[in-house]
């Protein structure tokens, strides 16, 4: 009895192995015939539409507002908008509803420290007008004080709107709003209207410098497949932070992601199995010793973007050792060793 039982599991045993071993041998002509596939000469394409963008264009834009004509009258201006808040400290309701305006004309930035410390000397003495209370909550919050549970009633009506617009674009819609004010200070609108052409320069000098790097990069001529967004990544790294004193994080930002969806589109749409299997060892090999050596086995259109990659993180390591006298680049390899 014992061995006819272990015979029929034998034989049961024996069934489920040739089938598992049937259903292997399927998958691995699967497995072959789509690594044929990708060795042949057939690329995916993802069909990007083109961007309109192109650098003609953005060396088009132009503006009669910069800085070295109108510094001054943006000074006398901001000068003006402190006396304001130095006028107005004492008074809750007022000081509160002048820092909200300034917020929303996109000009708080000129005066964080005097917002703050206005702000400081009325954080104890805190009012019971619901208004009052929801401004207290707002700006109060936006400049790290800490606030009770009773006024995070207001949260939905006043703090998630705004935060979901980029501030450039709010500055800018409010403006037309707040000049039809009747109670508008014509101080702040002024300085509202000036400052934000005044940042709109500085942003399209900033383009103009990403639209030569892009166009040089030649990522367009040699890697057709991938997206062209110099753009769209610019808006979202100037939505992060519009300052226009910021200028190198919103290129740094910029130049990243467009040689992140390079990559991106390489290994998801164009490159073949043992492109980027290649690619990916170079990186490896890379991040133990820094250097160009290790895109020896590359195709080309891969090179070009392996050593983009690297002039990149070089970039961004030496400015950093340039104006803040600090390494950074051994943090970069960390961060590129936790991604992988």
């Amino acid at each position: 009895m014992f061995l006819s039982l272990q015979s029929s599991c034998g034989v049961a045993l024996n069934r489920q192995i040739n089938g598992v071993s049937q259903t292997h041998r399927r998958r691995g002509k699967i497995v072959s015939k789509f690594n044929e596939y990708l060795q042949g000469n057939t690329r995916r394409l993802a069909h990007y539409h083109h961007s309109i963008w192109e650098t003609d264009v953005i060396e088009s834009l132009s503006t009669p507002y910069t800085y070295e004509l109108f510094a001054p009258r943006l000074e006398e201006l901001k000068g003006n908008a402190k006396c304001l808040l130095a006028s107005n400290n004492k008074d809750s309701g007022v000081l509160l509803r002048l820092a909200s305006t300034m917020q929303r004309l996109g000009v708080a930035y000129h005066f964080e420290k005097e917002i703050e410390e206005a702000l400081a000397l009325l954080y104890p003495n805190l009012t019971s007008n619901l208004y009052t209370t929801a401004l207290q909550f707002r700006v109060l919050r936006e400049h790290g004080f800490s606030i009770s549970s009773a006024d995070q009633q207001v949260r939905q009506s006043l703090e998630i709107p705004l935060y979901w617009r980029m501030q450039r674009v709010e500055a800018r819609n409010f403006i037309d709003v707040y000049q039809r004010d009747m109670a508008k200070n014509l101080t702040l609108l002024e300085l509202a209207r000036l400052d934000f052409n005044l940042v709109q320069y500085v942003y399209q000098q900033e383009l103009k410098d990403l639209a030569r790097w892009w166009r040089d990069l030649g990522f367009k001529d040699k890697l057709p497949f991938s997206r062209d967004r110099l753009m769209e990544n610019y808006l979202w790294a100037m939505g992060m932070i519009f300052e226009p004193q910021f200028s190198k994080c919103r290129i740094g930002n910029t130049k990243f992601v467009c040689i992140l969806l390079a990559i991106d589109d390489m290994y998801d749409i164009y490159g073949s199995l043992d492109e980027l299997e290649s690619f990916t060892d170079a990186v490896d090999r890379t991040l133990s010793r820094w250097n160009v050596k290790a895109m020896e086995d590359l195709p080309q259109y891969m090179k070009i973007c392996y050593v983009a990659m690297l002039n990149y993180v070089d970039e961004v390591v030496f400015d950093v050792i340039k104006d803040q006298d600090l390494d950074t680049f051994p943090y970069i390899l960390e961060v590129v060793r936790n991604l992988k």
